[in-house]
């Protein structure tokens, strides 16, 4: 019997200590939970921060965008408003100026009239459209010119270059021109290059344009000589340049300076010059 109580005691003793550890065990479990959750909700409070943060800074932008738009529509409509109100002020005063011009006596408005008439006349005069500047073909004929040191009867074409009236006449080796805006040039299409370039300066001195001309030629030349005076009945001045064959006249015929300019090759040497003494010669 007394065996027996023993053994009991021991297993009570066993059960006890058993009950003591799964009690130890249940509390350290316990607090290893209670950790756990504090952190969750310590990282879910402050997940819930940001969160909180961003949204309020995104509504504080909106505001802020909201409140500029409505404050610029405040400014810009009263400046709307002043302008329709200086429209407003600006036709009655046109209707005040318009009722006065009404009252103006008659004979000043016709005097005013023919002067602005006169002063359109006058602008339209002082400068040349390219449209009114054409040069003409009047007919043809031949000459009798020295090639190569004979005679030779050759044909030329007669033109008038308006509107200034001038007369003069190219030989038809040069037989083709273009015109291009207050410029006619003369060409050829044979082996043999050669071209003659005329235009008037207007409102121009002699000694000026032949200046100004001498600026695009360089090399070795023969001049600046007067032209002869038998030729045609204007003042001339030219000037030739050796290197490639080309060269110039001015004329002064009344307030305006005809320019003539040419150029050839070398293997035209013996025609051209004769050709252009007969150009020079029939201008009038």
């Amino acid at each position: 019997m007394s065996h027996n109580e023993d053994e009991l005691k021991k297993e009570l003793k066993e059960l006890k200590t058993k009950r003591s550890l799964e009690t130890e065990k249940k509390e350290t479990m316990k607090m290893a939970l209670q950790k756990h959750a504090k952190k969750k909700r310590a990282k879910s409070k402050a997940k819930q921060t940001f969160i909180w943060f961003s949204s309020a800074a995104a509504i504080l932008i909106c505001g802020i965008l909201v409140f500029q738009m409505i404050n610029n529509d405040q400014i810009t409509l009263p400046a709307d408003n002043n302008q329709e109100k200086e429209e407003i002020g600006i036709t009655g005063d046109d209707n005040k100026e318009s009722d006065e011009v009404d009252i103006l006596d008659d004979g000043q408005d016709n005097n005013e009239a023919e002067d602005q008439g006169s002063e359109d006349t006058a602008n339209e005069t002082e400068d040349l459209s390219p449209l009114d500047f054409k040069v003409d073909k009047i007919g043809e004929g031949t000459h009798t010119i020295l090639i190569e040191g004979m005679e030779s009867e050759e044909p030329v074409a007669h033109y008038r270059m308006e509107p200034y009236g001038i007369e003069y006449s190219v030989d038809k080796f040069l037989d083709k021109y273009a015109i291009e805006d207050t410029t006619v040039r003369y060409h050829n299409d044979y082996d043999v290059e050669a071209s003659i370039v005329m235009y008037v300066e207007e409102n121009a001195s002699i000694e000026q344009v032949f200046s100004n001309l001498q600026d695009d030629y360089t090399g070795e030349s023969d001049g600046p000589y007067t032209l002869p005076e038998d030729e045609n009945p204007y003042q001339g001045i030219g000037q030739d340049f050796s290197d490639t064959p080309e060269g110039f006249y001015v004329y002064q015929i009344e307030e305006n300076v005809l320019v003539i300019q040419y150029e050839y090759d070398a293997e035209a040497g013996d025609g051209m010059p004769p050709r252009l003494d007969a150009l020079q010669k029939s201008i009038k």
